[in-house]
C-alpha cells in the first residue's frame, strides 16, 4: 500500500494461509485510514 501524496507506505509480507486476515487491520493502522484495497475480502 503507498500513498504517493504522502510519500509514504507499507510492505507486508506473512508466512501463512491467513495472512489477508490480519493484514488489513495493520495496513489501516499503519496507513491512518481505512483502505479500500481490501473491499473485495467481504
Amino acid at each position: 500500500m503507498a500513498d504517493p501524496k504522502s510519500k509514504s507506505g507499507v510492505v507486508m509480507f506473512a508466512n501463512g494461509e491467513n495472512g489477508l486476515e490480519i493484514a488489513k487491520p495493520i495496513i489501516d493502522k499503519a496507513m491512518g485510514t481505512d483502505s479500500l484495497a481490501f473491499a473485495w475480502l467481504k
